[in-house]
């Protein structure tokens, strides 16, 4: 009896969030269908390929994922190997059986009857593979992080260093150095390398493990994480500069504050501060304008 993995999302679900993941055979699949709160889970819904759904992953490199649809029908999307999205959509739920049915066939599924969605530049593999929500530094994402808020920093190094090996036959007044100096810490992205380095070191070797709807989450130590859960969380305060035209509005500072005293700082080279947002959706949310130091 063929058996695939399959699994659940509910709405208040981020991307790549899923439980009940399991193999499972087409008929212990469909009990699993029928078994969800459809009705429930449409109330003020907004369409995406993140849905209240079930997700079946297949032989091939390929996802079949059942979701609510609009004017109260129901969706199929699959996701070839190729990464090709295409859908077909029911007013009966028990309509998409029969398609389900030869996608636990041992012939690669052929998708007759459905159309190809338009989603071009968008990338849609995020919607079906499972996320594990860990976060820890990896020299690709300092690398990701040092350029996306330094960026500036590097190109005013290497001119002041051009201007400093220009000169070096001529001295020139040590005020003009100064001035250049500030004008490169202040402006030029001395502060933001502080800010760098500063969260680097603060976050290196540590992890954290946490997604939207799971309530338990994991931070500290990479080796040995210690466990929280939402539930007893006062506030969550984002540190961070005010104006999008601010500087230093790269870098954000999260804390969060425990009914037990427990104070979590979380620099943003680790997670971005929406993204924490986003993962603390019903908790209060506060902003702490200034410099976000650590």
């Amino acid at each position: 009896m063929t058996q695939l993995v399959s699994k659940v999302q509910y709405k208040n679900f981020e991307v790549g969030e899923f439980v009940d993941i399991g193999e499972r055979s087409f008929e212990e699949t469909i009990a699993l269908i029928n078994s969800f709160p459809w009705k429930a889970e449409r109330e003020n819904i907004q369409i995406s390929l993140t849905n209240p759904s079930i997700t079946i992953e297949g032989k091939h490199n390929d996802f079949l994922k059942l979701s609510v649809y609009y004017q109260q029908k129901f969706i199929l999307h699959y996701f070839d190997g190729n990464q090709t999205l295409l859908k077909k959509s029911f007013t009966r739920l028990q309509d998409a059986f029969p398609f389900i049915q030869t996608f636990f066939g041992q012939a690669p599924f052929d998708p007759a009857g459905f159309r190809k969605e338009n989603t071009w530049l968008q990338s849609n593999l995020k919607h079906f593979v499972t996320q594990d929500f860990r976060y820890f530094l990896t020299p690709k994402s300092i690398r990701k992080y040092l350029w996306s808020k330094c960026w500036m920093s590097l190109p005013i190094f290497m001119g002041v260093f051009y201007m400093w090996v220009k000169t070096w036959s001529h001295p020139i007044d040590i005020g003009i150095w100064v001035y250049i100096f500030i004008m490169f810490f202040f402006v030029g992205g001395g502060v933001h390398l502080i800010f760098f380095f500063t969260y680097l070191k603060y976050a290196k070797g540590k992890i954290l493990v946490m997604s939207r709807a799971n309530d338990v989450f994991y931070y500290g130590e990479i080796d040995n994480p210690v466990k929280y859960d939402k539930k007893d969380l006062l506030e969550c305060t984002i540190k961070i500069v005010n104006g999008s035209r601010n500087p230093y509005n790269a870098f954000a500072v999260v804390k969060l504050e425990l009914k037990d005293g427990t104070i979590i700082l979380i620099p943003n080279i680790l997670v971005d501060h929406l993204e924490m947002v986003h993962k603390l959706n019903a908790h209060k949310v506060v902003y702490d304008y200034g410099l976000p130091f650590i």
